[in-house]
């Protein structure tokens, strides 16, 4: 039987401290996530709805359609949001 170093036990322990913080991460992610219609989706971008339904037509906002209504991840739309800044910032 192989036994560890106390340097070796601190690096493995420090390994799954990293992995346990990433996977509580990506659950308060999730749960942080809210759904939106298109009304809250215009009040949290400060826009109109007809905005709101030009910026999907053109494929500028991510959308889920449920027959005929159309519903939003704020995730999605914070991740488009900050990846259009990004581009503009460094373009």
């Amino acid at each position: 039987m192989k036994t560890l170093t106390k340097k070796q036990k601190e690096t493995n322990g420090g390994e799954d401290f990293s992995r346990i913080v990433d996977d509580a991460a990506i659950l308060l992610q999730r749960k942080a996530d809210y759904v939106m219609n298109i009304k809250q989706v215009a009040d949290y971008l400060g826009i109109s709805t007809d905005a709101v339904r030009k910026r999907c037509q053109r494929g500028q906002l991510p959308f889920h359609r449920s027959a005929s209504r159309l519903y939003f991840s704020r995730m999605e739309i914070d991740d488009t949001i900050l990846d259009r800044e990004m581009l503009t910032k460094f373009a």
